[in-house]
């Protein structure tokens, strides 16, 4: 990168022009933006199925690639701030971007920490929600390959996501370790895999998701329901813990199964196993639910909020006072040092812990 921030010209000055920023090279950039049809190329690329793991793509590239073509706004997609834009970037890459400009700033939140100075929030969680926020969720799995119709029965599980938690059902991405899952399953003859991440898409062979993050009731309100969503489309039906994510768009024992231990988790899978006509509703109704959650459905949430609230609190920013924009900065200046702080505090307690 030449630089952190640009100004630049304007193709069309009757359009919003919104800049969705990466941490990508100006030569991935100029590949990202040769795609056309992205489920095709996420399935025919193994290193463009890892790289899109990335925390900022999937918000950022995915949102450019499946937004640029609307004709109501000049969609780019940059490794800069552009001062003349709208600028939508993930809220751990504006810590490394440094003090902004001029320049009116919508950070991606997700699982992470608020940024105080940001102007507008994009959050995946109803619980986020607060004043100048859209509740927006991460586009559905692309290149998704549903669940074979051929397949019979219940024989393979599955969580799709990153694992990372070493303890034996502690909280995590997945309560426990992918052995603790196995070992669940053992008496039933059933087998328990989490695929790779180039492999995140293909759930042809997966009779029954789970996303069980901690067996216990904490609503893990800064969490998305992508799982469950994902679930719908490939037609499989899922068991969740207790993410407050799940019970805002879904309805257990109906287009979703809601576990908070292990025992439960057995008698739900026993119970898809023996019920065949309770393994086809929850299948039937995440079908219908998933209508509002579809990439085209997203799409049109995406333009909606950006059309809407964000254009509005991007016009109000314009009109405010000059030195409100500089007390903004003075604002970024204090949350990277506190940023500073608290990795630092981290790393030494890490290097304590290890002696």
């Amino acid at each position: 990168m030449s630089s952190s921030f640009m100004r630049t010209s304007t193709a069309s000055p009757s359009l919003l022009r919104v800049n969705f920023v990466t941490t990508s090279s100006d030569q991935e950039l100029a590949q990202f933006r040769q795609i056309t049809d992205v489920d095709a190329y996420y399935q025919a690329n193994y290193d463009f199925r890892v790289l899109l793991a990335r925390y900022d793509l999937p918000w950022c590239l995915l949102s450019y690639l499946y937004l640029r073509d609307d004709h109501r706004f000049d969609m780019r997609i940059s490794n800069r701030i552009d001062v003349d834009a709208i600028n939508i970037a993930h809220t751990v890459q504006l810590e490394s971007i440094g003090r902004p400009p001029n320049a009116f700033i919508v950070a991606v939140r997700a699982d992470f920490r608020l940024r105080p100075w940001a102007h507008y929030h994009i959050v995946q969680n109803g619980a986020q929600i607060q004043k100048d926020t859209s509740c927006l969720y991460v586009w559905p799995q692309p290149g998704l390959l549903p669940r074979n119709r051929a397949r019979k029965g219940v024989k393979t599980l599955a969580f799709v996501g990153q694992t990372s938690n070493p303890k034996k059902f502690q909280i995590g991405n997945l309560a426990g370790t992918v052995d603790d899952w196995k070992g669940l399953f053992v008496g039933d003859n059933l087998e328990f895999r989490a695929p790779d991440v180039s492999d995140w898409h293909d759930l042809r062979e997966i009779d029954v998701l789970v996303g069980i993050r901690s067996f216990d009731n904490a609503p893990h309100d800064t969490k998305p329901p992508s799982k469950l969503i994902n679930a719908w489309l490939a037609g499989i039906p899922f068991i969740g813990g207790a993410d407050s994510a799940y019970t805002q768009i879904g309805v257990d024992g109906v287009n979703y199964i809601r576990a908070c231990t292990p025992d439960a988790v057995i008698a739900a899978v026993r119970q898809l196993r023996d019920d065949p006509a309770f393994y086809r509703s929850l299948v039937e109704n995440g079908s219908r639910a998933v209508r509002d959650y579809t990439a085209e459905a997203t799409r049109d949430k995406w333009l909606q909020a950006i059309g809407g609230p964000i254009r509005e609190r991007y016009r109000r920013w314009l009109e405010q006072p000059r030195w409100k924009w500089w007390r903004t900065a003075a604002r970024a200046e204090l949350d990277m040092h506190y940023t500073n702080i608290r990795r630092y505090a981290r790393r030494a307690l890490a290097a304590r812990m290890k002696y």
